[in-house]
């Protein structure tokens, strides 16, 4: 009995773990891939861990196909965990004032489009969103730069910058299924 209890034993594969390894692959197998992404993306692959710092996120068409883009979506994290990029910005209650160390967001050609974004990051998922729209919906997109100034959150760790094409919703670059996203993950290492 004693020499028994010394033995390590694996237990029983549990029955859902087993039909989900059995059966998985036949439940996917007529789903379509995912799109990629029409435009292309560059940006800095390494930042420093402190400090204030800016970074240039290049978009550009390279299909010659004089694409139109409605908007962007780019979603920063923000706060003070590893994986967060910039450090929450510093909101003094009851103040119009802007935050001490806000995030800030500019584009290369602000009479072809505007940015919006939030003052603060979301509270529960430690992310910021910055809204690239086009001005002119219907204008060819050709290339842009954005530019991010912050404060970075000094943990060493990988951020995870997540760009959500929008495209047209009528005209010849309206996608063949609208319901599927057309996103880009890029990421940064804080050394």
């Amino acid at each position: 009995m004693f020499i028994e209890m010394g033995v390590k034993h694996s237990p029983p594969e549990d029955p859902t773990v087993k039909y989900i390894k059995e059966e998985a692959a036949t439940f996917v197998k007529d789903l379509s891939s995912r799109p990629t992404t029409k435009l292309t993306y560059n940006m800095p692959s390494e930042a420093p861990t402190k400090g204030s710092w800016q970074f240039q996120l290049n978009i550009t068409d390279e299909t010659n196909n004089k694409l139109t883009i409605e908007a962007f979506h780019i979603t920063i994290p923000v706060g003070n965990v590893e994986t967060d990029l910039f450090a929450r910005p510093k909101i003094t209650e009851g103040s119009s004032d802007p935050p001490e160390n806000r995030i800030q967001c500019t584009v290369s050609e602000p009479d072809r489009f505007i940015v919006t974004s939030a003052i603060s990051p979301n509270r529960d998922n430690h992310t910021m969103l910055f809204q690239v729209a086009a001005k002119d919906k219907t204008a060819v997109f050709g290339q842009l730069q954005v530019t991010f100034t912050g404060t970075l959150n000094e943990l060493a760790g990988k951020s995870n910058i997540n760009i959500k094409e929008i495209p047209p919703k009528e005209g010849k670059d309206k996608p063949e299924d609208s319901r599927t996203d057309l996103v880009r993950n890029m990421t940064i290492q804080k050394k």
